[in-house]
C-alpha cells in the first residue's frame, strides 16, 4: 500500500510540475488574426498555432540558472516548447545572456536563453523575450524552426 501511494505521489508532482509551466494554449487557424488587412502571404499545407503566456513564461524563467560551466554539466531547469509537429517538447535551459555589461544595463528587460532538448542533445534552442516579443528558433541536423 506504501509503494501504491509513493508512486501516486511522484507522478501527481511529475505532473503538476510539468502542468506548472504549460504556457503554451493551442489555438485553432480560424482565430488567427493577422497583423494587418493584407492577406497572408504564405499558408502551409499542415500546421498548429499556439498563443503564449509571455508574462508567466518570463516569470518562470526568472529562476533560471545563469550560464556557468556546473550549470552546463548539472543543470535540470526545463522548459517545455512546441516543436515542428506541434507536440511539446522539453528543453534544459540557462540564461545565457548575449550583451556587454553596459547595454544589458540599458536594456534590462532582454532576456537571452540557451539550451538543449532534454532527450536528444543534438537539438539545440536559442530564445529572446523582450517586453514586446518572443523569438526563438530550435536547431537540428536536419531541421531549422523559427
Amino acid at each position: 500500500m506504501l509503494r501504491i501511494l509513493i508512486t501516486l505521489f511522484i507522478i501527481s508532482t511529475t505532473f503538476v510540475f510539468v502542468s506548472g509551466q504549460q504556457f503554451w494554449t493551442p489555438l485553432e487557424a480560424g482565430q488567427i488574426q493577422l497583423r494587418s488587412v493584407n492577406s497572408r502571404q504564405i499558408t502551409p499545407r499542415h500546421f498548429k498555432t499556439f498563443v503564449l503566456d509571455k508574462q508567466r513564461m518570463q516569470s518562470y524563467l526568472e529562476t533560471a540558472p545563469v550560464e556557468t560551466i556546473e550549470v552546463l554539466k548539472n543543470t535540470s531547469f526545463t522548459l517545455m516548447l512546441p516543436d515542428n509537429e506541434g507536440k511539446m517538447s522539453e528543453f534544459v535551459v540557462w540564461y545565457s545572456p548575449v550583451m556587454e555589461s553596459e547595454l544589458e544595463g540599458k536594456y534590462a528587460d532582454v532576456k537571452s536563453y540557451k539550451g538543449y532538448k532534454k532527450n536528444d542533445r543534438s537539438v539545440t534552442m536559442r530564445m529572446t523575450i523582450t517586453p514586446d516579443n518572443y523569438y526563438a528558433s530550435i536547431r537540428s541536423y536536419d531541421n531549422m524552426i523559427y
